[in-house]
């Protein structure tokens, strides 16, 4: 089993992921979905991207890059977060859904392997309408090999919980 690292900070009331999109400058780019999250190979190196983005909050620890497995530890993350540091995060859902996306993979060959050449979809028939779409109208860069195709699924997980007043 694969265990991986990932920022967890208080965003607008609730805990967000730092996302593969953040941006430091303009603070934008969380998610609460885990697989958009930015991810570490060590809890150093959470740590310390954590340090350089300036952020204050907790290292998680993920298996497979789907489930948050423990809260390590948090640093001091200001008065109005109080609860925050001293309450756990809680597994408790109303629902849970569950989804699956499809993304299209080209050969690149200078790089040797196969790389997603656009954005996942919710549906087969759409993802291989979109590569089409991209090889037709010449918007893919001439490094892809557009005969060695692979489309890809991936099942996404997402735990709802009540709703919340906010009052």
């Amino acid at each position: 089993m694969v265990t991986k690292y990932v920022i967890i900070v208080p965003k607008n009331g609730c805990l967000k992921y730092v996302g593969r999109d953040y941006n430091p400058r303009h603070d934008y780019g969380y998610s609460v979905k885990v697989n958009r999250a930015i991810v570490f190979n060590t809890p150093d190196a959470a740590r310390k991207a954590m340090e350089n983005f300036g952020l204050h909050g907790c290292i998680g620890k993920i298996k497979k890059h789907t489930e948050l497995t423990e809260v390590m530890e948090c640093e001091n993350i200001g008065t109005e977060d109080t609860e925050f540091q001293s309450s756990p995060i809680k597994a408790e859902y109303k629902e849970k859904e569950i989804e699956c996306e499809y993304a299209s993979f080209l050969w690149s060959r200078s790089r040797g392997r196969y790389e997603q050449v656009n954005r996942a979809v919710q549906t087969e028939q759409l993802c291989r309408n979109r590569l089409q779409e991209y090889i037709s109208k010449g918007w893919l860069n001439e490094d892809y090999d557009t005969s060695k195709v692979v489309f890809k699924r991936r099942t996404i997980t997402m735990f709802v919980s009540e709703w919340e007043e906010l009052n």
